[in-house]
This record gives structure tokens, sequence and C-alpha cells, in this order.
């Protein structure tokens, strides 16, 4: 695709056409492209796979091309995944804020004294000094215990076939939780220094503790 395509880059600079009535080619329903406006911009617009559709279809129809949420399986306009994210992943914004409640702990409907234990192996590049001035820089190697509110739909099924084929595409609720990849969290990241996470082992524990992260284990 190319992003600096002179006839998409005028739509998104000038607003004169959104309200102008076209027809989806698979649907034939009528849309304007004041439509878009809240789920596709200039910056965004690099990331589709086929940009030149939004002046041929509907915003639903277009939506049935975008990305595939890998929790809830609903299709997504969304921005790329890059190394400051907790995971690479495909989430929708909507299973992004239930993540980031889960790995803040906050599981609205968690199951009372139960807990999703996940064990990562972490590949941490470290340094000391500032991030901007970093200096005696290493890379250190341990597992990781985190244990997080249990979502009620979660079950060993779910657990197993993430653990079968962790990079799997399929629609799967544990893929709330997974972390894979992050910055550097001893100051700013702008030493590019990044931590990455391994599954070893996830598993459905009882458990009282107020805290998710339990600790290095070795």
């Amino acid at each position: 695709m190319n992003f600096y395509d002179p006839t998409l880059n005028s739509i998104f600079k000038d607003t004169s056409q959104d309200q102008e009535k076209r027809t989806c080619e698979l649907c034939n329903k009528t849309y304007t492209l004041a439509t878009y406006r809240n789920e596709v911009n200039s910056h965004t617009i690099r990331y589709l796979k086929n940009p030149k559709q939004i002046l041929t279809r509907c915003l639903y129809c277009f939506m049935q091309d975008m990305n595939t949420c890998n929790c809830c399986g609903k299709s997504y306009i969304g921005k790329p995944l890059d190394y400051t994210q907790s995971s690479l992943i495909s989430r929708c914004n909507e299973c992004e804020f239930i993540t980031y409640k889960l790995l803040g702990y906050n599981g609205a409907n968690a199951i009372k004294d139960l807990k999703l234990a996940i064990t990562y192996t972490v590949c941490e590049e470290t340094h000391d000094g500032y991030c901007s001035d970093p200096c005696s820089e290493e890379v250190l190697e341990y597992d990781m215990v985190y244990e997080y509110p249990l979502m009620p739909d979660i079950n060993e099924e779910h657990i197993s076939n993430f653990m079968k084929d962790p990079k799997s595409l399929e629609k799967n609720p544990i893929n709330y939780y997974i972390m894979t990849q992050a910055q550097c969290n001893r100051g700013s990241g702008y030493c590019g220094m990044s931590n990455y996470y391994k599954v070893k082992d996830i598993r459905i524990i009882k458990s009282d503790n107020p805290y998710g992260f339990l600790g290095i284990i070795n």
C-alpha cells in the first residue's frame, strides 16, 4: 500500500468531501466518509490493508477486512503493535481496556479466591545509569510468576489450547492476559532496550494474594 497516495491524503486534509453520499460496492447501502472520522485518520491509514476501499465501501463492510481481535474475535481498525505495548497480541480497543484492568489487578467480574497464575521466562535487557546515557549493559534471564484476577469464562481448555500454540490467531480469552514485550522499565525507555516475556506455564490456582506480582522464582 502507498501511504503517500495523493487521493487518500487529500481526503483527510479536506473535510469538504465528508458529507458526499457514496454507495457501498458490497451492500449497496449509502454512506459518507464522515463515518470514518472516528476510526481512520491520516496517521492510521498507513496501517490499513486496503486503504482505498474507504472510497467504495461503507464502514461496516470495510471493517470485515481489518485486523481480528485475538480476544473477542471481532474485526477492528487498529494501530500497529510496537515494542512499547505490553503485548504483541492483536486486541481491539474494548479488549485492550479489559487487559489494562486485568494487568492492573482490577478484574471487576473476577472469581473470588481463584487466580490465573502465569509463569514467564523473562529476558531483560538492562543497564546502569539513565536511559539517555546507559552504561554497563547486560542481559538477564529468569522466571517470574504473576497472579491475575480470573475471568469467569476462562477454563482449562482455553489454557490447553494456548499452551499448544501460543502464536495461534484463534479467539482465546487467555490472550487478555498475555505479555510478550515491554520497553525498558528503568527510566524513559530512550535507551531502546526491552524486556521479552515467554509463557512457561499457566494454571488456575486458589489464592487470596491481593498483589499480582509474586516475584522471581530462580
